[in-house]
Order: structure tokens, then sequence, then C-alpha cells
């Protein structure tokens, strides 16, 4: 077995050995020997650039190099005609697809997004009031009305979740001071008070009575966990102003919730409101509770102005 020898050594002077056209150029006449330069950038730019230019046109021009033949040989070659580049057929096959019965498809125009008008919140309770809609409330009491025409309290329900939905706006004077006393009822339209009024009047005594006792503990329930009760603000005016006996019935429930939150002035404000409207529709009920629930917390300064007012009221 013939052994071949090692293309490069380890011979210290390999650098003055080069290949026959590179020799040729730097080629002492004298001696014959190779002189070794120090090539610069621009040499070292310059041969990067002649080697690239040399690998394209063999790339352009395979006939000319080594392998010519060979490929020619094979049929590789076998058109004169220059080969499309593959970016130019996918264009073309793009077109093609395109292209229908000799036109070009015309795009599709993108439909612009029609924006839609945002309703804005309401920024207080007068303006939420205003904006109920009526249409949408008479739907709802019909329907649980006939779906469930034995089960007063799903009515309730039903509105209840849909004003404390619809009133979710934050208050900032709970006795509703300078206001009408038949505030917040009063500053809705006739027509959604006349829906609440009715559909209460159809409600079973019983049921009625038991829902308010339920209500006004739910309500101060609600109010701990920071919740807006305007549902309940305007459900429990509306079943007084139907019945206010139900405020008498419940003056030892309206005192307890008042011990149990005259620390907490929101929402003894808000018990304390409810217990006063009875006063607006009779006033032996308005004296009782006058007398039962709000004298004992005159001495608080919180509560006092309000006292005073409802006092003067049925003097």
């Amino acid at each position: 077995m013939i052994r071949r020898p090692p293309r490069s050594t380890l011979f210290p002077y390999t650098t003055l050995f080069r290949s026959r056209r590179l020799a040729s150029a730097d080629m002492d006449d004298s001696d014959g020997w190779e002189v070794v330069r120090k090539k610069s950038k621009q040499n070292a730019a310059n041969n990067k650039k002649n080697e690239a230019l040399l690998y394209l046109e063999k790339v352009a021009h395979p006939a000319n190099n080594f392998g010519g033949a060979l490929s020619n040989e094979f049929g590789i070659l076998n058109s004169s005609k220059p080969r499309k580049s593959t970016v130019a057929n996918r264009t073309d096959e793009d077109t093609g697809k395109k292209e229908k019965n000799g036109c070009l498809a015309q795009k599709k125009p993108q439909k612009k997004q029609q924006s839609v008008a945002k309703t804005k919140p309401p920024k207080n309770l007068d303006d939420a009031l205003k904006k109920l809609n009526t249409e949408e409330l008479r739907g709802i009491v019909d329907i649980v009305q006939k779906r469930f025409s034995c089960s007063s309290n799903i009515w309730l329900n039903e509105v209840f979740e849909y004003l404390n939905d619809n009133l979710n706006v934050d208050i900032s004077d709970c006795l509703f001071l300078g206001k009408d006393p038949n505030y917040p009822m009063s500053a809705m339209t006739k027509e959604t008070r006349k829906i609440i009024v009715g559909m209460i009047e159809n409600c079973d005594k019983s049921v009625l009575s038991d829902y308010f006792e339920k209500a006004i503990v739910d309500m101060t329930v609600q109010m701990t966990k920071g919740l807006e009760v305007n549902g309940y603000r305007i459900l429990l005016q509306a079943m007084i102003h139907h019945n206010p006996l139900l405020v008498v019935d419940n003056l030892g429930k309206f005192g307890n919730l008042r011990n149990t939150y005259q620390n907490r002035q929101p929402i003894c404000e808000t018990v304390l409101w409810v217990a006063s409207i009875g006063g607006t529709r009779k006033f032996d009920v308005g004296l009782r509770v006058w007398s039962t629930v709000l004298l004992p917390v005159v001495g608080m300064t919180a509560y006092a102005k309000f006292v005073v007012e409802i006092g003067r009221a049925h003097v």
C-alpha cells in the first residue's frame, strides 16, 4: 500500500511556497525566491473580492470550469435559455393565481370598523334615574309575572337587581338633606315609577312584609362590603309608600341596626333615612319613628341635624 505524503508539513518556511499564479507576480528575478511581505488590510479586501468574482464566474458559466463537460454530458445544461430564478417563479405563480379570465382579481376593499358610540356613565344619582330604560324594565316585569305568577318575591328580586345594576353610582349624602321628601323616586320618570308601584300593588301582603324585613338587613350587609345599595333604597321607599305600616312592624329591627352601625356613619344614616320614610305618608307613623328610632341619636353630632329636621317636619 502506497502512503501519500501529507499535504502540509510543519516546516517553518511553508509561507515561502505559493501557487504558480500568485508566485509569478511576486517572484524576484535575481534569485527566484518568493518575497514574503506583510499584507495590508486593503490588499486582503481586494483578494476577497477577486475570489468572490471568480466564484460567481464559475457559477454563471459552469462549462468553462473543470466540471463543465460532465455537467453537459449528463444533461444538466441542456437548454441555452437562462433559467428563471425561484423568486421569479414564485411571483409568476402568485400572479397566475390572481389572474382570472385574463384580468387581475381586484382586492376587496377592507371595511372600516364602525366606531360604536359608548354610553357615558351617569355622573350622579339624578342622571342615573333619568337614564333608566322604561321599556326594558316593563319587559322584565311582564315576563316574571307571567312565568312566576304566584311568587311575588321573585318579582321583587328581579326589579331590585335591575335597579341596583343601573344605579351603580356613589352617593355622598345618604340622608338626602335638602332634597324633596319623596326623593329619589321623585327624580324618576312617571312611566318608570308607575311600573314599580304597579308591581308592588300586585304583590302578596305577607310576601311584601317578609321581603321588607329581609331587605333592610341585606342592605346593611351589602354596605359593609363596600357595595352600592341604590336598588334597595328605591325598592324600600316604594314599599313604604305603598304600606307605611311596614316601618312600624319593624321598629325593633331598625333600633337594633341603628345600635349596631351607629359608629359607621354611612350605614347608620341609610337605616335612619329608610325608617323616616314612613313619616312622609302618615303623621302618626312618623311620630313613632322619630321618638323610637331617631331621638336616641340626637346627641350625636353626625345625626343631630337630620333628627332635628325630621322633628320639625312633624311639628
